[in-house]
């Protein structure tokens, strides 16, 4: 998501924290497929427990040409779970575990779907780290 042009600011009417109101939408370079959207969470810390409804503070999602980041996560997973494909650096290893935790997220059915693709993953597989060298 780092191909962001140019763009506007919009407010959502919808805030999920006091004081929040953040949904900001920029065109990209890169298109998308339909149904593909790329994602990434910003969330409070590292430790997905205990558990907490605020645990997410910002999600940021591509789809076609058009990357918003919002705090509008319950939005935000609405657009996930009907998304064709998920695509995220990471996504297996930390932010689909804690939208799964938090928010419900069925990850089995998404894998089993063959609805996830996970960069990082993608990135071991095509430059392999060199023997003794941690990932």
């Amino acid at each position: 998501m780092s191909h962001a042009t140019t763009g506007e600011t919009v407010t959502d009417s919808d805030e999920t924290a006091p004081g929040t109101s953040l949904n900001q939408a920029v065109t990209s370079a890169v298109t998308l497929p339909p149904g593909v959207v790329a994602f990434d969470i910003e969330s409070s810390g590292a430790q997905i427990w205990p558990l907490s409804t605020d645990f997410v503070r910002l999600v940021g999602l591509q789809y076609a040409d058009q990357v918003r980041v919002t705090a509008d996560v319950r939005g935000a997973l609405r657009a996930l779970r009907s998304a064709r494909c998920l695509v995220g650096h990471n996504i297996l290893g930390f932010d689909l575990i804690a939208l799964s935790t938090h928010y419900g997220i069925d990850i089995q059915q998404l894998v089993d779907d063959g609805r996830v693709v996970d960069t990082m993953l993608t990135e071991i597989l095509m430059d392999p780290p060199e023997a003794g060298t941690a990932v």
